[in-house]
């Protein structure tokens, strides 16, 4: 008999839950992720397809490896204020270095023309595979030492798949030693300084976690660095396409900000020109230029499967890209102990043991390297 007391009242409860659920939860509710991703994917790309249709963009967008990603967690720049002002400060400084450089290997080859119609760093074997970022908002981490990385290939005259891996530079190192930033953001100038004071280790010793890890002890890494750094200009923040483009010559990839938007984010392919100027948010790489374009080539960190193979078409001017455009010359390098480890480049074929052709200066014996 109590069996059949509690089954009944069991039974009753049950109908009273059901009745309340029905009353308190509106109608039209859906439990989270009710709605299968792709049907969510298909209507965001159907609104911003409008968009782009009724203001007469020039680019398309679709579901592509950074739109499954919370935009705040893709774009992590955050520029202080008075950045201007800090710019200024290094101006002074960075030029009294540049008055005591001689004119670099890379520089000395003189095949970038600020007067060309188009330049590409990439087809000279300059820049370095596209990373992916993560969740976390390290993308001016990424940004710093995209640049860092090609100015080392340009300023000592390598070309990438001279050396591979041993181009690769530590962006989880810049995360977690430099104390320019976090995964909620961060800003590329304290890194250059970084890179500058203390050098950087390679990825294969502190390979990217996308997380704010504590900086570990790595006194037996071999390390590159940076000689000096700046800005294309001090006085504005956006500068002109035509300073802009001496300073690609000049110095190699540079470091920029722009506005990423949503349209940013699923873009896949075309001349992004949505000119949306409220402020800027992301850190990203600028690699040449194409006047018949009308648009920058733009290297992001948000993996191949974003954009176009991970590089965008942007309008010069759209989204405020270029801004506090900024440079490294990393053609100074740390060496390591002679008694320490010691990674070697890829192997490349070499008649003469001392300093082949080819293979970075750093590399080779100090009679011969020129550091």
């Amino acid at each position: 008999m109590k069996r059949y007391q509690k089954f009944i009242l069991f039974f009753v409860v049950a109908i009273l839950l059901a009745v309340a659920w029905q009353i308190i939860i509106p109608g039209n509710w859906r439990p989270i992720n009710a709605n299968p991703p792709i049907q969510v994917a298909q209507a965001t790309q159907t609104r911003l397809e409008q968009e782009i249709q009724s203001r007469g963009y020039t680019f398309i967008v679709g579901p592509n490896s950074a739109t499954n990603r919370p935009l705040n967690r893709l774009a992590g720049t955050k520029i202080p204020p008075n950045a201007l002002q800090l710019v200024r400060r290094q101006t002074p400084l960075t030029q009294a270095t540049l008055n005591r450089l001689p004119r670099s290997n890379g520089q000395n080859q003189g095949v970038c023309s600020r007067n060309a119609r188009t330049f590409d760093w990439r087809e000279y074997s300059k820049v370095t595979p596209v990373r992916d970022q993560g969740s976390c908002g390290s993308c001016w981490a990424f940004a710093a030492m995209a640049a860092f990385e090609s100015s080392a290939l340009f300023h000592n005259d390598i070309n990438y798949e001279q050396v591979g891996t041993m181009a690769d530079g530590s962006e989880q190192q810049i995360l977690s030693c430099s104390g320019a930033g976090s995964c909620n953001g961060g800003w590329y100038y304290p890194v250059f300084e970084f890179l500058r004071k203390d050098g950087t280790v390679l990825e294969q010793s502190f390979r990217y976690q996308g997380l704010d890890l504590t900086c570990p002890a790595l006194t037996n890494a071999l390390k590159f660095q940076a000689e000096t750094w700046g800005f294309v200009r001090d006085d504005i923040e956006v500068p002109p396409v035509e300073d802009i483009k001496a300073a690609l010559c000049e110095h190699g990839t540079l470091a920029v900000a722009v506005n990423a938007t949503e349209l940013f984010q699923w873009y896949t392919g075309g001349v992004f020109n949505e000119f949306n100027q409220q402020g800027v948010n992301h850190a990203v790489t600028l690699v040449g230029w194409d006047d018949d374009k009308g648009a920058w080539l733009m290297k992001n960190s948000w993996g191949s499967g974003w954009g176009d193979l991970g590089y965008m078409w942007i309008a010069y001017g759209s989204n405020n890209i270029g801004y506090l455009a900024a440079w490294v010359d990393a053609r100074k390098f740390i060496e390591d102990d002679e008694n320490q480890p010691n990674p070697q480049p890829n192997p490349i074929p070499d008649p003469t043991p001392s300093c082949p052709p080819g293979t970075p200066p750093f590399r080779c014996p100090k009679s011969n390297s020129g550091v």
